[in-house]
């Protein structure tokens, strides 16, 4: 019964956010995004967290929605924006 509540189809297709750190501090020049190692793609869900609340969530388990890959997030993950 709970798979046809239209409110719990859009959730399972729009589990992911946008990811963006500035190690610069807020208001500077150097974001980077969290993105895809495979595709490039932005959308990433989150499938696991590592307990304590590692700083940049380095190690967690995420999907990347474009191509469906689950990685760990590693420093490569986070890319420099470009304007």
């Amino acid at each position: 019964m709970a798979a046809e509540d239209p409110f719990i189809a859009v959730a399972a297709e729009t589990d992911y956010a946008y990811y963006t750190r500035y190690p610069d501090g807020i208001g500077t020049d150097a974001a980077q995004d969290l993105l895809c190692p495979r595709c490039g793609g932005g959308r990433i869900g989150i499938l696991e967290e590592l307990p304590g609340g590692i700083s940049m969530m380095l190690g967690d388990l995420a999907i990347c929605w474009t191509c469906k890959r689950r990685f760990r997030i590693t420093e490569n993950c986070w890319r420099r924006r470009v304007r």
